[in-house]
Formats: C-alpha cells, structure tokens, sequence
C-alpha cells in the first residue's frame, strides 16, 4: 500500500490507534475523518504528500511528523489549538511532534421551558465545554408538575459555523452527557412530555394512557437532521413502555415497542385493581452512519388502578 486514499476510515469509531506501514507515500484528505477515539497519529518517514486528514477527531492529542513534508493542522482549527514545545502552530513541521488543547464553547439553556415545567435537578448545569472533553449534565432531573415526565435534554450546536447539511450536533443528550466531539456554542432544552389517562377500567384491570409532547420544538429534535429545512414529519424512533408495581422497576414488565408519534398511545392489561404501579418510557432511537443515538428511561410516572 503507497496511499491511504481520501476517507478512507472515515466514522471508524473505534478506531484507538493506526499504525501507518513504512510503504505508504500519500495520507489523503479525511482519510482518518470523524475516528471519534483515535489518539495520536504518526506519519510515517517515507510519506511525500499528505492532506489534512484528521477532521472530526476529538480525542486526538498528538501528532507524530517523521516525515520530511510540513502537515497543516487546518483540518481542526476550528475546535483546537496545536502547540509545538509551548508555542502555537499551524502546521506539524518535519519531524515535529505537536499537542492539541481543545477550544471552549459556552452552553445557554432554556431557562424559560425549565420553570414552565418545573423541571428540578440536583447539581449544577455547566456553563461552557471544551472540545473532546464532554460536559456533564445532571443525573438527577425530574418534573415537578402534575402528570408530566422529564425525557431528557436536547441540544442545538450553532453549526453554520462549521459545516452544512448533515451534522451530529442535533442528537438528543442522554441526561449525563453529549454526544462525542460536539462542537460549537450550545443551546439545551428540556424534554417534557404530558401523560393523560385516556382510560382506566378497574374491573377489566385496563389502563390506556396518552404521552404527548408538550413542547413545540420536541419533535424536529427527536429527528436526525438530514439537511432539510421546515418542520420535519418523519422521526427515526420507536416507543418503548414498561412498568413494575415497586418504583426500582425490578421485574419490570416491556411492551412492544411502537413507532413513535406527536402522541403515543398505550395499553396495559392485567394490572389488578388497588395496586400501584410504576411506569417508565422511552423514545429508542436507530442508528445512523454508525452512530447511535442516545437513548434513557423517562422518570417514573406512578399510578393507582
């Protein structure tokens, strides 16, 4: 092999460490694009021509340049600075080994929706993030108000300033953390959704319950950008029910799964009258591009039959 070609492990995820042969003599651009977990990268002695190569790696920390050509850094100068026995610089030089410190971003959040739905954390939210080291936020958030759920947060990166069309910074967050290698200054949101029982026959041990999204922003949230513009009528997710009579959730019994909607509406059966129970969904994202979406349980939402 004498050249990586362009992308050419591009989204490998898992990709930790590369070790380049000697026989190589181009790297072409983005050949290592978005390996979310590579950590350093060595460029060869024999290598004449390379490109930048390393977009969308926040993990990496160092870059090793044998080599007897300058490798510019401009494939990440948007989200890190590289630096050279203490100085700033733009290229790795010949034989040259460089460090990166990632750029810091603000985090704003929606202030207005987290009072309107009593939303209640313990810790505090973060103000700002660096790229590659991802903010957390808290673990233990709920609503206080009356028959509504905390699903979780979602975000929106500024990402005009990097890149069009196709982008990961639309993900919903997991309540802990963002998704790998989020760049740009945040937005966060609440995810809120209203619970309503349609319909609860003691008796036959029936219970039908609505959930329905409460805010206006939440469904093009759920949905995987694919550069389109306007309101977005397709979400790649289904809805995914259990519930115990304990609120540990131990021996918890699982619905099927349905595709999710503006609103979900679900049917429990069997459940005994006098008895309370705990219930729990979530939304269960696909993949894409080998990337899957995060996905967690809802607080728990209890009910008396």
């Amino acid at each position: 092999m004498t050249v990586l070609p362009a992308k050419l492990f591009r989204d490998c995820v898992s990709l930790e460490a590369v070790d380049i042969p000697a026989s190589v003599r181009e790297i072409e651009e983005k050949a290592f694009a978005s390996c979310s977990s590579l950590k350093k990268l060595v460029i060869p002695e024999n290598v004449t021509r390379i490109q930048p190569c390393h977009r969308d790696c926040p993990r990496l920390k160092t870059i090793e340049n044998r080599s007897q050509v300058a490798y510019p850094l401009s494939a990440s100068k948007l989200v890190m600075d590289w630096y050279h026995d203490g100085e700033k610089v733009t290229e790795a030089a010949p034989g040259a080994t460089v460090t990166s410190k990632g750029k810091r971003f603000k985090i704003s959040y929606d202030r207005k929706n987290i009072k309107k739905y009593g939303i209640r954390f313990k810790g505090k939210l973060p103000r700002s993030y660096v790229y590659g080291e991802e903010p957390r936020l808290p673990e233990q958030v709920t609503s206080t108000k009356k028959n509504v759920c905390f699903d979780g947060w979602w975000y929106r990166a500024d990402k005009k300033k990097f890149q069009k069309g196709v982008t990961r910074n639309w993900y919903n967050a997991e309540v802990s953390q963002f998704s790998p290698g989020l760049k740009g200054d945040v937005t966060v949101h609440p995810m809120a959704d209203g619970i309503e029982v349609k319909k609860k026959d003691k008796k036959k041990g029936v219970l039908v319950l609505d959930f329905r999204a409460l805010l206006k922003d939440y469904l093009p949230a759920d949905c995987i950008d694919l550069g389109r513009t306007g309101f977005f009528d397709c979400r790649i997710l289904l809805f995914q029910v259990r519930y115990a009579d304990n609120r540990k959730m131990k021996n918890a019994k699982s619905l099927s799964p349905v595709m999710d909607d503006v609103i979900i509406r679900i049917k429990m059966k069997k459940l005994e009258k006098g008895k309370t129970y705990y219930i729990q969904y979530k939304r269960v994202p696909a993949q894409y591009g080998g990337m899957p979406l995060e996905e967690r349980w809802a607080q728990i939402y209890k009910i008396r039959m």
